[in-house]
């Protein structure tokens, strides 16, 4: 149809300005949305509320989390279409705010207002009666209002917005898995939340899957790749929990996540907008059975974090805070750095020591293949003024039974002063031969190396 003039240079200019809004958007939704890879900055920690909000908060600062990330419960806040509740919260919320703690609101799960409520099988012969995904075009639209009523109410507060939690797991999206309704609601929300606030930081899914040496494209993750093709999402967010035995692929999971997101990005035909970040929103190590034991659950939050950290991951939440029940035998009962009772685990001391210790450091390098026999993993940490390697045996059938014969090789040409094992206190340091002998350390030990002359917190070492 024919327009005049006038109008056509009218629409020009929307467009024009329409093309403007999205470049800005880009370019504030990218702009360090997401922490720093860095110590204590990156580092979060999970939490199902508090029992005292006050005390607790300045417990999670003084141990070094910067991050909390909680839940926002669809169902408990709308329990009436269209009107809001968020008042549960007020006490929580404000106990962050004022220890400076960064929350992390995941948006959880459906609501009986606009689904139905069905059967889920669950495995292993448990069959629940649960909440159905919202899959329909009046659920999905439900969850963006709800979801930019989240963003109404918390806007100020720059928190991180995660999108639902495991939608990979047919019992966090009942009654079974569908990775395209997730990917359509997911993406609904976040276009919802950016109307309100366009540098909201959001990531989702929060799958349970990671990439794997077997499964190294989780068919889920693709999926929501490929539908964001405009670049809604600042992060993808995963829950490697990667065992004991296992942790030196740790490293793999985030060139794998990576190589998967630029992979896609190509595929679709979308290489020009913004490439999200892989996160861990969820991981730790519960000590339900035989063998797990404290200061093995110590031993695995310190080194995942720096593994991550190695891997410029620029945010890591360790889950969770406090036991979620008195049964030693039940994993879910046993994640928490507090008994349910709230007594002090040695994870929450071996985190304190790490945040203290590497208090502003970023990663610098690895020294693990320098050693002729890399027995150990070597990690170099560095500020400004403060250089810091940290060492670990890989001798995993050792550290699994938290074997305190278990020593550190380092090549003796390093200039160490001095060293602390993961709870702060002394470690001797020996020298035979061409290496220098760290020990008992199936845990990290912390050497203390002279400040960096140059620019370079690698020159000089091996």
């Amino acid at each position: 149809m024919f327009r005049p003039l006038a109008s056509r240079l009218v629409l020009s200019a929307a467009r024009m300005t329409a093309v403007l809004l999205c470049l800005t958007w880009n370019m504030i939704a990218t702009a360090e949305a997401l922490p720093a890879a860095r110590i204590p900055d990156a580092l979060g920690i999970s939490i199902h509320g508090l029992n005292d909000p006050v005390d607790e908060a300045r417990q999670l600062r003084e141990a070094g989390f910067r991050i909390v990330r909680l839940d926002l419960v669809w169902e408990r806040i709308e329990r009436n279409p269209g009107r809001y509740d968020f008042g549960h919260m007020d006490a929580l919320v404000d106990a962050l705010r004022h220890e400076s703690l960064r929350p992390m609101f995941v948006l959880i799960y459906s609501n009986v207002l606009y689904a139905p409520r069905v059967e889920v099988d669950l495995g292993k012969g448990r069959i629940e009666t649960r909440t159905s995904a919202p899959r329909g075009v009046p659920a999905r639209a439900a969850y963006a209002r709800f979801a930019a009523a989240a963003v109404d109410r918390y806007a100020h507060l720059q928190p991180i917005w995660e999108i639902w939690n495991e939608p990979d797991r047919a019992g966090f999206w009942p009654p079974v898995v569908d990775a395209e309704s997730y990917a359509m609601l997911a993406l609904e929300a976040c276009r919802a939340m950016r109307e309100r606030d366009r540098t909201a930081v959001i990531v989702a899914p929060g799958a349970a899957d990671a990439p794997t040496p077997k499964v190294r494209s989780p068919k889920f993750i693709e999926t929501l790749v490929d539908r964001d093709r405009q670049g809604c999402l600042d992060g993808i967010s995963v829950h490697p929990y990667v065992f004991v035995d296992q942790l030196e692929r740790t490293p793999a999971v985030w060139d794998d996540m990576r190589a998967l997101i630029a992979e896609r990005r190509k595929l679709v035909g979308a290489p020009g907008s913004k490439v999200p970040e892989p996160v861990s929103s969820e991981w730790g190590l519960s000590t339900y059975r035989e063998g797990l034991t404290n200061d093995t659950q110590a031993a695995y939050l310190v080194k995942v974090a720096l593994l991550n950290l190695s891997r410029a991951v620029r945010l890591s939440v360790w889950y969770d805070w406090r036991d979620d029940g008195d049964d030693p035998h039940n994993p879910e009962h046993r994640y928490g750095l507090l008994t349910r009772s709230g007594q002090r685990k040695p994870a929450l001391e071996a985190m304190k020591t790490m945040t203290r210790t590497l208090d502003g450091a970023t990663f610098a390098c690895s020294l693990t293949a320098a050693v002729p026999r890399p027995d150990a993993t070597q990690l170099v940490f560095a500020t400004s003024t403060k250089r810091t390697l940290v060492a670990w045996s890989r001798d995993h059938q050792k550290e699994w039974k938290a074997d305190a014969t278990a020593l550190v090789h380092i090549d003796a040409r390093l200039p160490v002063l001095g060293a602390i094992d993961m709870y702060g206190g002394p470690v001797p340091v020996r020298r035979v031969g061409e290496r220098l002998i760290v020990g008992p350390a199936f845990q990290p030990v912390y050497l203390q190396l002279p400040s960096a002359t140059s620019s370079d917190a690698c020159r000089g070492l091996v």
